[in-house]
């Protein structure tokens, strides 16, 4: 979509001198002009726009071995750059026509794709890019590293079979406490309207009254007891009563004594009446026991250095050894009974490891959610 309001922030930390027009993001090709964020010839930020702009300079110089906040926004009337390398944000305007650009290219991360030698010499941090101009005070909280949260579950259009649903999101290491927004209108959430304002918690979690069948909206924002970030407005659908059989992986497991973490999957589809239908683990410790942990919803409770990702969890048994090769299989054959259809179950297993991040005594593999359907 073609857009004359965009903006690019992030953290860079240059390994010496750049070379001329060193791209941070960059795209050109297709039916757009060279558009991006770069440096000039002598370290110091610039930007090209419509094919142009390229040899306005900043003044603003990255100084070297410094992680530093850098931020490129656009809009029709102009194009600002701004920088914190830790003594204050720093910007600088270029006025002038700004026109539209499709953006039908690649959009190339450390480099300018119109030559090898345009590449970035360091490190990069927290990209982020946004289809509109953000304001310079918005400018302003990005750079205290206060993000908007991330990581919503349920996931992105995802639908759920449950009348009420428990949002989870992550927050960034920034925020002390979040706003919620939550309805079935988009604009009140986009608004931030007060039908939609569902309260602050410090908590990461905030459950949903009993829900009927249709796409929800909800937004989370952040604060760090001074600033606020608004975050993107996410979406799923409530389809309670209907029937869709489906497993999907969700969150992240902790490794074992060889650093590695265990996988977990489903062997078939849990539909109705199935007697194959299993949960396997793999990559786990060769020839040890494991335990499936099944309970009615999910979590992401964090416990030694781990995330618990069932809630309360009871323990499938009996208990399973992995083979050789770290694999190995609950059997859950599921019934005929009509009243079993719509019900979900989320798993996790438990490996036994002597020496693995969970109180030095075991591993957990990722969460798997399973519906039970035609």
């Amino acid at each position: 979509m073609a857009t004359d309001r965009f903006t690019v922030t992030c953290w860079i930390r240059r390994n010496g001198s750049q070379a001329a027009n060193a791209g941070i993001v960059f795209a050109r090709g297709g039916q757009m002009r060279a558009c991006g964020f770069n440096f000039g010839d002598h370290n110091e930020l610039r930007y090209h726009w419509n094919g142009a702009n390229w040899n306005w300079d900043s003044g603003l110089i990255v100084p070297d071995n410094t992680w530093t906040f850098v931020a490129l926004t656009i809009a029709p009337q102009g194009a600002t750059l701004s920088m914190d390398s830790g003594s204050g944000l720093r910007s600088a305007t270029h006025s002038g026509n700004h026109g539209a650009e499709p953006f039908d290219a690649a959009l190339h991360i450390g480099r300018d794709p119109n030559s090898a030698s345009r590449s970035f010499r360091g490190a990069m941090d927290d990209i982020r890019i946004y289809s509109r101009t953000l304001s310079p005070s918005e400018i302003a909280v990005a750079a205290t590293r206060l993000g908007s949260a991330a990581d919503p579950n349920p996931p992105q259009l995802e639908s759920r079979l449950s009348s009420q649903v428990h949002l989870i999101w992550n927050p960034s290491p920034k925020t002390i406490q979040s706003r919620v927004y939550f309805a079935a209108d988009y604009r009140s959430v986009r608004e931030g309207r007060a039908e939609a304002d569902r309260g602050t918690t410090t908590a990461s979690m905030w459950t949903t009254p009993l829900l009927g069948n249709r796409p929800y909206y909800w937004r989370v924002d952040a604060s760090d007891g001074t600033n606020w970030v608004a975050g993107p407005v996410w979406t799923f659908q409530v389809v309670a009563g209907a029937a869709f059989a489906f497993t999907k992986n969700y969150g992240i497991g902790c490794g074992g004594s060889q650093s590695i973490v265990p996988k977990c999957s489903a062997a078939g589809l849990p539909r109705l009446g199935s007697q194959s239908f299993a949960i396997d683990v793999e990559r786990a410790r060769a020839q040890t026991a494991a335990a499936l942990l099944i309970g009615a919803d999910s979590s992401d409770l964090a416990i030694s250095g781990c995330s618990l990702l069932v809630r309360t969890p009871w323990i499938s048994l009996p208990a399973i050894v992995t083979d050789a090769q770290g694999r190995g299989s609950t059997s859950l054959p599921l019934g005929t009974d009509p009243a079993l259809l719509g019900v979900r179950f989320f798993g996790q297993y438990l490996v036994l490891d002597t020496g693995a991040r969970l109180f030095g005594l075991a591993s957990l593999s990722d969460g798997i959610h399973v519906a039970i359907g035609y």
